[in-house]
Order: C-alpha cells, then structure tokens, then sequence
C-alpha cells in the first residue's frame, strides 16, 4: 500500500461475489481507534460467509467505511476511498431489496441510447483514444475516458 495508508481493505484475489468472500483488511480490528498502523505488517485475510444478511458485500464494506469516519480524528485532514462493485454491473441485491423493484423497467439514459444506435450501425462508440477495459467497453456499453 502507498505510504500513508494506515487502514484499508480490499477484495482478495480479485473476487467479486457478495456471498462467501474474503476482504485483506489491514488492520484486522478495521476502524478502531487503537488499531495499530498497516505500515508495519502485513494484511489479515478475513472470510465473511456465515451470515447472508450481514455479510453482504456492500453492508461489509459500507460499514468499514464508517467505522473509519467515526474514529478518524476531527481536527486532521483524512482520505477515504469508498468503491463497492455494486453499482459497477452484475448485480446482486441484498435478500431486503430482493423484488422490491420487480415490474420496473430500467431507466436507459439517452448516452446510452446513442451508444446502441452507434452500435447498431456497426461503428465503434468509443472516440479513438478512449482507454477501454480489456474485451472492449463497460459492460453498460459506455467508454472509458
């Protein structure tokens, strides 16, 4: 980790799953005020699969970034980088939201409208230059710029 990061944790080995997964948190006790710095030692592998509603993904994650914030001191400058894949494509709702937007059509947004139409003609919607991920666009059919 870059010097100056004194707590983080990040998804092992790249996993993506909301269920049965494992975060590398440095430290192991995440967010409490007496927790020693990460600068020192190595990360601690934490396995969160024992409980499907506490150990979504995002509650975990959301709930580290707090813990964070309540026991950062209030008369220093702090960073914090909060990045859960929730919103970023194969979604999975936490079992409460399961359904609730059952019969809703999603909202297409007129960017993306214009991307399939470009698509549809058999052009390329990224302008050249565009940093792509690797296989081509976003999974939402948008460019990286």
């Amino acid at each position: 980790m870059p010097p100056g990061w004194d707590r983080w944790a990040a998804n092992a080995g790249g996993s993506e799953d909301y269920y049965s997964y494992t975060l590398d948190q440095c430290p192991a006790a995440f967010g409490t005020a007496s927790s020693p710095s990460c600068s020192d030692g190595p990360a601690t592998s934490v396995a969160y699969d024992s409980d499907p509603v506490l150990d979504y993904h995002t509650t975990v994650v959301t709930r580290l970034a707090l813990q964070f914030l309540d026991t950062a001191p209030s008369n220093e400058p702090f960073f914090l980088y909060f990045a859960p894949f929730a919103p970023h494509g194969h979604h999975v709702p936490e079992p409460k939201y399961r359904g609730a937007y059952a019969g809703v059509a999603p909202t297409v947004l007129p960017g993306l409208q214009r991307v399939g139409r470009v698509r549809q003609a058999g052009l390329d919607p990224c302008p050249s230059g565009a940093r792509r991920q690797p296989g081509g666009q976003r999974a939402d059919g948008s460019c990286m710029t």
